[in-house]
C-alpha cells in the first residue's frame, strides 16, 4: 500500500484493471465488513487477480476496523506482468468523509436510457472502469436532477449511478434481478432484514413503465446506507414507505 502519486503505468490508470471496495467506518466499526470482504473475494476470483494481490486487497479492507470514522475506498489493480498492455498494479487507499444528511425529504432521481447493459457480467464487478455511472451522474445533473436511474434501450430498470434500488409497487417492494448490476452489499443487507422482520421483498425485471405505479423508492449504498427519493422524473413519492427498508438496518 501507498500514498505516492498513481504511476502513468498503473492498470487502474490505463485500463481501468482494478476492484474497489467503499467501506462505511461509523462509531469505531467498520460496517458490514464481512460482506466487503466476500464479494471483493468473489470478483478477484472471477476475474483472475493473482492470489499474493487479491490478499492484499483483502488484509487492507480488513486493517479498517482500526481506522477513524469516514468513507474508506480500497482499491486494488492488476500487476501487469503477462497481461494484455503491461504496466503495473497496486493496492491503495482513499479517505472521506462520512457524508451529511440528505437536504429535504428525499433525493430527485430522472431515467437515463440506454445505460442499463443486463448482460453485462462485467457490471456485476465492482471495476474501477466507472466512466458510465459517472457520466449517467452527469447527465441527470445536467437536468437538475439529484441522481440518474439507469435503464436499458429495450426499458429495464437497473440501478442508480452508484446505488441499488427498491421500489414500492401495488403495495409490495421489488428491486430489480442481479443481471448486470452489481450485487451492493447494503442491497444485501436489506434483503435479508427485510426477510428476518417479515417484509417480502420480490427480486425481478422492472420495467419504466413500473414507475407510473410506483409508491415510494429507496436507494441503497454504503455512503448513505438507505436514501428516499422523493421524485422519479417529476412524479413526487411518499419518502414515508421507505421507513420500513431503512429501519431494517
Amino acid at each position: 500500500m501507498t500514498d505516492e502519486p498513481v504511476s502513468a503505468e498503473d492498470r487502474g490508470f490505463l485500463y481501468g484493471d482494478g476492484l474497489f471496495e467503499t467501506v462505511r467506518v461509523e462509531d469505531g466499526r467498520a460496517r458490514f465488513l464481512d460482506r466487503h470482504l466476500r464479494r471483493f473475494e468473489r470478483s478477484a476470483r472471477g476475474l483472475a487477480f493473482p492470489e499474493e494481490v487479491m490478499e492484499a486487497g483483502l488484509e487492507t479492507l480488513e486493517s479498517l476496523q482500526e481506522r477513524r470514522d469516514g468513507l474508506w475506498r480500497v482499491t486494488v489493480t492488476r500487476p501487469g506482468d503477462g497481461a494484455f498492455g503491461g504496466g503495473v498494479g497496486s493496492v491503495r487507499l482513499r479517505h472521506r468523509a462520512l457524508p451529511g444528511p440528505i437536504n429535504g425529504e428525499g433525493v430527485t432521481i430522472t431515467c437515463i436510457e440506454g445505460f442499463y447493459f443486463p448482460g453485462d457480467r462485467l457490471a456485476e464487478h465492482k471495476t474501477t472502469s466507472w466512466i458510465r455511472s459517472a457520466e449517467a451522474k452527469r447527465r441527470a445533473r445536467e437536468r437538475d436532477f439529484d441522481e440518474a436511474l439507469m435503464v436499458s434501450s429495450d426499458g429495464r430498470v437497473g440501478e442508480a449511478s452508484a446505488a441499488n434500488v427498491f421500489l414500492r409497487i401495488g403495495g409490495g417492494w421489488v428491486t430489480p434481478r442481479m443481471e448486470g448490476i452489481l450485487p451492493g452489499v447494503v442491497r444485501s443487507v436489506v434483503l435479508d432484514s427485510a426477510r428476518e422482520q417479515g417484509i417480502e421483498v420480490e427480486e425481478r425485471v422492472v420495467l419504466v413503465g413500473d414507475l407510473q405505479t410506483c409508491e415510494a423508492m429507496a436507494l441503497t449504498s454504503a455512503g448513505r446506507l438507505v436514501t428516499p427519493v422523493a421524485e422519479v422524473d417529476g412524479m413526487a413519492l411518499d419518502v414515508g414507505l421507505v421507513r420500513d427498508l431503512a429501519e431494517a438496518i
